[in-house]
C-alpha cells in the first residue's frame, strides 16, 4: 500500500530522531574503507517509521571510515538510485543529497505494491561490479505484496549474487516487522551469517564490527 499522506518536510526527517538513535556498535571506526549500498523503504511509512529510517541510514554512512563509497536507493514500486559519492558527514548534506527524495519520492516509486525484488536485482548488479568489503543495508517494514514466481526468482538470484561475493560482505535488512522477519530469514538464507534481519526494537543494535570481518 502507498500513501502520501502525513509526510514531513526534508527538513524534518533527520534532526528530530538523532538525539534517540544510540546506535554504539554503529559509530565505532572501521579501518578499510568499506563501500555502502543503503536502501531505504517510502512506499508506505509512517512518517515516524519514515524517519527513523532517515536518521538510522544516517549515522551508519556518517560512521564510514574514511575513503568508502556510499551509494543511496529509495524504493517502493520500483527502486532508484538517488546519491553515489562520498559518505554525507553532516545532517544538511545528508538532508540536501537524500532527505528530498524521502520527502518527495520520484511518483513512480508511489504506485500501490512494494517491489522489493527489483530493488535486490538493482543493488545485486551494482555490488557485483564493486570490489572490496561491501555493506547492504535495507531500511524496511519487510512487507512485498507481490508473491508471484518472477518476483521470487529475482529475489532468488540476487542472494545467489551476494552468497557468491568472493570479498566481505555484509546484508542487513533493519525495521522488519515481526510477522515479516522469518519470511525474509528464510529468503536470505543462502547469504548464511552475512545477512542478519533486525526489527524496530533492534535497529540501534546494528553490528558494525561485524562489517569488518
Amino acid at each position: 500500500m502507498t500513501t502520501t499522506k502525513g509526510r514531513r518536510s526534508t527538513k524534518s526527517f533527520v534532526p528530530l530522531a538523532l538525539s534517540s538513535l544510540l546506535l554504539a556498535g554503529c559509530v565505532r571506526q572501521a579501518e578499510d574503507p568499506i563501500e555502502a549500498f543503503v536502501a531505504i523503504d517510502v512506499s508506505c511509512p509512517s512518517p515516524k517509521r519514515l524517519l527513523g529510517y532517515a536518521a538510522t541510514a544516517y549515522e551508519i554512512q556518517r560512521s564510514l571510515p574514511r575513503g568508502s563509497r556510499l551509494r543511496v536507493y529509495v524504493f517502493g514500486h520500483g527502486s532508484s538510485l538517488v546519491y553515489t559519492g562520498e559518505r554525507l558527514t553532516g545532517r544538511d548534506a545528508f538532508n540536501a543529497k537524500v532527505g528530498r527524495y524521502l520527502g518527495k519520492p520520484p511518483v513512480a516509486l508511489l504506485a500501490s505494491g512494494t517491489r522489493t525484488d527489483l530493488l535486490l536485482e538493482q543493488v545485486a548488479a551494482d555490488v557485483k561490479r564493486s570490489t572490496g568489503k561491501a555493506l547492504v543495508l535495507i531500511a524496511t517494514d519487510g512487507g512485498m505484496e507481490d508473491g508471484g514466481s518472477d518476483a521470487m526468482d529475482r529475489i532468488s538470484r540476487a542472494v545467489a549474487s551476494f552468497a557468491g561475493r568472493k570479498d566481505s560482505l555484509r546484508l542487513c535488512l533493519i525495521g522488519v516487522k515481526p510477522e515479516f522477519r522469518s519470511v525474509w530469514e528464510e529468503r536470505l538464507s543462502p547469504v548464511g551469517l552475512k545477512a542478519t534481519v533486525r526489527g524496530d526494537l533492534d535497529v540501534e543494535s546494528f553490528p558494525w564490527q561485524e562489517v569488518q570481518q
